[in-house]
């Protein structure tokens, strides 16, 4: 039995982008994409932390 491998990978202008992806033979692919709302200033540090939490809990429930 083969172990998959799950990662999140990170990007955008202010990082606010997380894909949690699964490799699938030798390339990554999009299993679910997060992008955090940046249009309020005010509001981006919450938005970003949110959707980086909640692709952790993704990436955790995979990962059992």
């Amino acid at each position: 039995m083969t172990m998959r491998k799950y990662r999140i990978s990170r990007y955008g202008l202010f990082d606010h982008i997380f894909d949690v992806e699964m490799k699938l033979w030798y390339v990554w692919i999009v299993i679910k994409r997060f992008k955090a709302d940046i249009s309020n200033v005010d509001q981006m540090p919450n938005n970003i932390t949110y959707c980086k939490m909640l692709a952790e809990e993704l990436l955790e429930k995979l990962e059992e």
